[in-house]
C-alpha cells in the first residue's frame, strides 16, 4: 500500500472532486454486490496534511475492527490462476501486475473496472522513475537502490513478453506493477492457495484490496491484519489497537519503515518517523573511525553477523552498532561474547567512548549528505521524483542535526 508524497498533498484543496467521489460510491456499490458491509461508516475525505485518506461516521474502540472484505472482492492468486493461463513462472507481485495490465486494458468491459478506476492515474514519485541524467546525481546508496528497482521492472517486461500474447504498453505495464508494489496486501500464503509451484516463482502472499489501499500509513499506527472464516466466506480484516474518534482520520501501518525505505517503496516519507535511521557499512565505520580489525576482532564480527544492520536512530545505537564500536576500540579481547551478548559494557565505553564514535560518525555523514543535498539543489532536475530526493536529502540534514542534540550534546549511553 502507498501514497503520494505527505509534502505535495500538503498543497492540494481539502475538498475531494465530484468525479472521484462518483467513483468511490460506484466501487462501494460494486464491492456490496461481492459481500461487503460498511459497518463502520467508512469513507473517503481531504485532510490539510495529506490530501485523501478515510475516516469513519462512527467511534471506532481499540482492539475493533476496521474493515473486513471478503476475499471475493479482493484480487488473489486464486483470481489470477482461474483468469490467466501462463507457460512461464512469475513472481506473485509479476503476476498481480500483468493481471491489472490487461484488465486495465479491457475498460468498462473489465469485471475489476470500478476498482482499476478507483486507482490514481499518476504513479508516486518513486526514485527509480527519475531520469537517468538526475539520477547520476543522486547518493550512492539511491542509486544502488534504483538498480535494483530497475532491474526488477525490466526482468517483469521480458517475462510479460514470454507469456502474455497481448500487446502491452510499458508505460501501462509500468504503471501496473507500480500499483501493485504500492498498494498490495499481505496475506498468509497457506490460505490463498496449495496448488501454485507450477506457476509461481515465489510465495502467493500478495493481494489487491479495494478501498483498504486508500488508508494513509503512519508510523504510530498499531493494525493488524489476518485472513478470517465469515459465514462460509473468507474475509480479510484489519483491526486497530487505538480507539479512533468519529471523523478523524484513520490510519494504517505499513510496517516499521524508515524514511528511505517508504520513499524508496512508497514515494513519500515523513518527518519524525520514530523508525528512520542512518545506516552504516562496516567498512564506512572502521574508515570514519580509522579502526584496525586484526584478524580475530574481524573473525568475531563476521562469525556473529555483527556487520549487518549498523545503525543510529532516535531509540539509540543498533546492537550491532554498539557491537562494534566495543570490538573495534578494545586491546584487550577477554569475554567478548558475554560483554557483547548480555549488553553489559564497561562504563568509561558506555559514559565517554559511544558519545565520541557516534559524534564523528555523525558529523562525516553530515558533511556526506550535505555534499548530496548540495549537489541536486545546485542542478537542473525536472522529475517530480528529482525534486522529492532533494526535499528527502534536505530532511536527512535536518535529522543529523536530531540525533546530534541526542547522542553528542547530551551523554548518552
Amino acid at each position: 500500500m502507498g501514497r503520494t508524497s505527505r509534502q505535495r498533498l500538503k498543497k492540494q484543496s481539502t475538498k475531494i472532486d465530484a468525479h472521484f467521489n462518483n467513483t468511490i460510491v460506484n466501487l462501494q456499490k460494486w464491492m456490496s454486490t461481492k459481500g461487503w458491509k460498511n459497518k463502520t461508516k467508512l469513507r473517503i475525505k481531504a485532510f490539510p496534511q495529506t490530501g485523501r485518506g478515510i475516516s469513519s461516521g462512527t467511534k471506532i474502540a481499540s482492539d475493533g475492527v476496521l474493515i473486513s472484505i471478503p476475499l471475493d472482492a479482493m484480487i488473489t492468486y486464486d483470481t489470477l490462476a482461474s483468469e490467466i493461463l501462463i507457460n512461464e513462472k512469475l513472481t506473485i507481485h509479476e503476476y498481480l501486475a500483468l493481471f491489472l495490465a490487461i484488465e486495465t486494458n479491457k475498460g468498462s468491459n473489465s469485471k475489476w473496472f470500478h476498482y482499476i478506476k478507483s486507482l490514481p492515474e499518476d504513479t508516486p514519485s518513486l526514485p527509480w522513475l527519475a531520469m537517468s541524467d538526475e539520477i547520476q546525481l543522486f547518493p550512492v546508496d539511491f542509486q544502488t537502490d534504483i538498480d535494483k528497482n530497475i532491474t526488477m521492472f525490466n526482468t517483469f517486461c521480458c517475462r510479460v513478453a514470454n507469456v502474455c500474447s497481448c500487446i502491452l504498453e510499458t508505460s501501462l505495464l509500468k504503471w501496473a506493477f507500480i500499483m501493485v508494489n504500492t498498494r498490495a496486501v499481505h496475506v498468509d500464503p497457506n490460505v490463498i492457495s496449495n496448488n501454485c509451484l507450477n506457476t509461481l516463482l515465489d510465495e502467493p502472499s500478495m493481494a489487491l484490496c479495494p478501498f483498504l489501499d486508500m488508508f494513509n500509513h503512519h508510523y504510530l499506527a498499531k493494525t493488524e491484519a489476518n485472513i478470517r472464516s465469515d459465514v462460509n466466506c473468507l474475509t480479510y480484516e484489519l483491526r486497530t489497537s487505538a480507539e479512533h474518534k468519529r471523523h478523524d482520520q484513520i490510519f494504517i501501518s505499513y510496517g516499521s519503515h524508515d524514511n528511505f525505505k517508504l520513499l524508496s517503496e512508497y514515494g513519500f516519507f515523513i518527518p519524525k518517523n520514530q523508525y528512520d535511521v542512518v545506516r552504516f557499512s562496516l567498512r564506512e565505520v572502521i574508515d570514519i573511525l580509522k579502526f584496525h580489525l586484526d584478524e580475530r576482532k574481524y573473525k568475531f564480527i563476521k562469525n556473529h553477523n555483527l556487520q549487518e544492520n549498523l545503525y543510529i536512530g532516535h531509540d539509540g545505537v543498533s546492537f550491532n552498532l554498539k557491537a562494534v564500536l566495543f570490538v573495534g576500540s578494545i586491546f584487550d579481547y577477554n569475554n567478548l561474547n558475554s560483554i557483547v551478548f548480555s549488553d553489559s559494557y564497561p562504563e568509561q565505553f558506555l559514559n565517554k567512548s559511544v558519545s565520541l564514535f557516534v559524534g564523528k560518525l555523525i558529523d562525516f555523514t553530515f558533511e556526506r549528505f550535505n555534499y548530496d543535498f548540495n549537489r541536486l539543489k545546485d542542478a537542473e532536475i525536472f522529475s517530480d521524483s528529482a525534486k522529492m530526493v532533494k526535499e528527502f536529502l534536505h530532511y536527512r540534514l535536518s535529522f543529523l542535526d536530531d540525533l546530534r542534540k541526542i547522542y553528542v550534546e547530551t551523554d548518552y549511553h
